[in-house]
């Protein structure tokens, strides 16, 4: 017995435009090319760009495009930084590229170190915090 197909709904269709459409924002560089991309006009996408839905969802988009980038640059990461260290000892490299490359190595060092104690800090007042709402 052939089963029936679902048929999409229209709120399941504009949030499916308004999906596509988050993502055509964050590859096109105006409002109406991304939504001439995905068919709808710029006065509707206009629209959209005012209600909460879509704020979810360009929010959703975005937060995975910042993954999707951040996931690249840990993976490129520890060979940056070895071929910044290789520059900053080599005695054959100029100066001027010695100091930057050693500037860069100690720069994002602190920057690490920074952000692991406000990690490690933040943790504990969030602790804290809890600890004081179940007493």
């Amino acid at each position: 017995m052939p089963e029936k197909v679902k048929r999409e709904t229209r709120a399941e269709r504009k949030r499916k435009q308004i999906g596509e459409f988050c993502g055509a924002l964050l590859s096109y560089p105006t409002v109406e090319a991304a939504a001439q991309s995905v068919g709808v006009s710029a006065r509707t996408a206009t629209r959209w760009l005012k209600s909460p839905e879509f704020r979810d969802a360009y929010v959703e988009s975005r937060q995975a495009t910042i993954e999707a980038a951040a996931g690249l640059l840990r993976a490129s990461a520890s060979g940056c930084i070895e071929t910044l260290a290789m520059i900053a000892i080599d005695k054959e490299s100029p100066a001027t590229a010695r100091v930057s490359a050693a500037k860069s190595v100690l720069d994002t060092m602190l920057k690490i170190t920074e952000l692991s104690e406000l990690e490690a800090r933040l943790r504990t007042l969030e602790s804290n915090i809890i600890a004081e709402t179940e007493e």
